[in-house]
């Protein structure tokens, strides 16, 4: 199949321009992480329902267009934050909320945190290898790389990683 089939197949079956389906892949981009997996969902579901009524085409074709597809659900859902309810549909409406309340969450990560993580290699050296406290880790950080942190704080920190080691 050709770039020029393969863009007409894809134009004529989700009705999307193509500087449109840019525009909407560049928004998911900016997207917090459930609204990501909401268009996974979602995309998911299309594609089942496209594979079902769609036999003859390419599998991958089929996923293509079912993730764009899932992009313009989630891109309209959003838009229409904005719009004005005038058919008063409220069930709608709650979908439009929990929507806007997935785009205003975002992970909370302290600024102390995100230090730890960019540290982690420091830290296990010094408390696996070196045999340090929490707190002679704590002081070293201080004296060494000019970063106050508790060693109560270290002490969860190194813990959330001893945790996620044993899961994996």
């Amino acid at each position: 199949m050709d770039l020029n089939e393969l863009t007409h197949s894809i134009n004529t079956k989700t009705v999307i321009s193509y500087k449109d389906r840019q525009k909407s892949i560049r928004w998911l981009a900016h997207q917090n992480d459930q609204i990501i997996l909401d268009v996974f969902k979602l995309k998911k579901n299309h594609f089942y329902r496209l594979k079902n009524v769609e036999t003859s085409q390419d599998i991958v074709l089929l996923d293509v267009i079912a993730f764009y597809l899932a992009i313009k659900e989630i891109v309209q859902q959003s838009v229409s934050i904005n719009r004005k309810n005038r058919s008063k549909n409220f069930g709608f409406m709650r979908k439009i909320s929990q929507t806007r309340a997935k785009q205003l969450r975002k992970p909370r990560l302290s600024k102390k945190r995100e230090k730890l993580l960019n540290m982690q290699g420091i830290i296990l050296n010094l408390i696996e290898n070196e045999g340090y406290s929490l707190r002679n880790v704590s002081n070293y950080l201080l004296t060494y790389h000019r970063f106050s942190v508790s060693h109560t704080e270290i002490g969860k920190f190194y813990h959330s990683l001893k945790g996620a080691e044993n899961v994996e």
